[in-house]
């Protein structure tokens, strides 16, 4: 992420217009980087399945269409800050990497709403 200034900075004599570009590069960038690390999270509702990553909506899963939740360490680009993850299959062929904070309790919720969810032997 700081790549850019250094190079930048080991000319000769770096301009200001050198100055202003590794700023407005890097400064964004480190902001989408924290979003992105601070806003990852999961919200379980009465049907559905919210995540989001950052402050981007990643998509909603229906609950009843969950067929199996297992462990995971998939490295698939994902809102999961965590290589440690859990995939979630549903609808036909769809798949979610998550990972969140709490796993037996997230589990345990999605398992109350829909109890025909197969469950990897080890999240039992």
């Amino acid at each position: 992420m700081f790549v850019l200034p250094i190079i930048l900075y080991t000319e000769n004599r770096p301009t200001e217009t050198d100055f202003f570009i590794s700023l407005f590069v890097c400064i964004p960038l480190a902001i989408f980087c924290i979003l992105g690390w601070f806003g990852t999270y999961y919200v379980v509702m009465d049907t559905e399945l919210k995540v989001y990553g950052g402050f981007i909506p990643m998509g909603k899963i229906d609950i009843s269409t969950i067929t199996s939740i297992r462990r995971t360490n998939n490295p698939l680009s994902a809102p999961a800050l965590s290589f440690k993850r859990l995939e979630i299959t549903y609808g036909k062929w769809e798949m979610a990497l998550v990972s969140p904070e709490n796993e037996t309790y997230f589990v345990q919720l999605l398992k109350e709403k829909n109890p025909h969810i197969v469950l990897d032997d080890k999240l039992r």
